[in-house]
Parts: C-alpha cells; structure tokens; sequence
C-alpha cells in the first residue's frame, strides 16, 4: 500500500459524510421495508463504515507519522507554538 498523504486523508473524511445521505434515505424508506430488511441494512452500514473509519484513522496516523500536518497554513495559518 502506498503512503497516503492528508488529500487522501480529506477524500475519506468526505466519503465517511455518505453515512448521512444514506441514513436519510434509510429514513424515507422506513415504512417501505420489513423488520429483517431495517436490522440487516443497519447491521451492513455499521459494518461498512466501521471499515471506512479504520482506514481514515490509519491514514491520519499515516499523515502524522509522515509530519503531513507540520505545514502552518494547514491549520489556517496557526503556528507550531500557538
């Protein structure tokens, strides 16, 4: 695997959001789906995201291993000492 840096690190942050758009329509669908459906889709995006939140946390320590962050503007311009 190659190293990822904090762009990597930014995409995942953003594919992580999904979780959002996909309870809502979890929500819209409510009264569309069976007990076993609800539980069986809520078990896969637990799941599923508890996978996508290890690989954005190995990617962070991967940054900070790598000194991703020493960059001042990353922080908007914040000094190392501030």
């Amino acid at each position: 695997m190659k190293d990822k840096s904090r762009f990597d690190l930014e995409q995942e942050i953003m594919s992580c959001w999904n979780v959002v758009d996909e309870l809502k329509l979890l929500l819209d669908r409510w009264d569309s789906i069976t007990e076993d459906e609800k539980l069986n889709i809520i078990i896969g995006l637990s799941n599923l995201y508890n996978l996508k939140f290890d690989v954005m946390f190995n990617t962070f320590e991967n940054c900070v291993r790598q000194r991703e962050f020493k960059d001042s503007n990353f922080f908007g311009g914040l000094k190392n000492d501030e």
